[in-house]
């Protein structure tokens, strides 16, 4: 048989077995890790964060979008497509805590030993950034309706039609408090990527 057409004998270059490559899924996932840290910090309490961690959330959230990422539509923007993912993640954890007692986070899967040192690379260098976790402990002070505000409208970078059905508001009143709450923020010095601009 020509050289040619003889099969690969080295792994796949990714994590392991059937895992892909890296590619680009760093490049446009760093950018919006702090926002996903900030908001597991702002969904999980300080009572809850002894059995939900939001750097594990963070981790699995990198992991399974990573695993993901093949079927990830472009058309789609990518950081909402994120927080689908955080959002499932979370749920899945608070139902496995509230069955069993216990997180659904188990570590590293079988072939993913890359996969899981690079999340775990990122999410170790956003909870260092200190100027990060200063704004995520000033903006858990904030009042309910502002606190999900900036989760809805800031973080998960819905529309402010979706964020007024959310807070029971009209959208103009839902926009007016959006700009209002940004202008705050942006004025104690937002940490990069962490709002969408919208």
């Amino acid at each position: 048989m020509p050289e040619e057409l003889m099969p690969d004998p080295r792994p796949p270059q990714g994590g392991g077995v059937g895992v892909p490559p890296m590619g680009g899924f760093t490049e446009l996932y760093d950018p919006v890790a702090p926002a996903i840290y900030t908001w597991a910090r702002l969904h999980i309490g300080a009572r809850l964060r002894r059995s939900i961690d939001p750097e594990d959330v963070l981790q699995e959230v990198f992991c399974r979008a990573y695993l993901g990422f093949a079927n990830y539509d472009k058309k789609r923007p990518f950081r909402g497509w994120l927080f689908g993912i955080a959002n499932n993640v979370l749920r899945e954890a608070l139902r496995g805590l509230k069955a069993r007692g216990e997180s659904v986070f188990q570590g590293t899967r079988e072939g993913l030993e890359r996969v899981a040192d690079q999340a775990t690379s990122i999410s170790s260098r956003v909870v260092r950034d200190e100027k990060l976790q200063l704004f995520v402990d000033e903006v858990a002070d904030l009042g309910d309706e502002d606190r999900r505000l900036l989760i809805y409208r800031g973080l998960e970078g819905l529309g402010h039609k979706e964020v007024a059905t959310l807070l029971q508001l009209t959208t103009v009143s839902a926009e007016k408090r959006w700009q209002r709450l940004r202008s705050r923020l942006r004025k104690r010095g937002v940490p990069a990527g962490i709002i969408e601009d919208a």
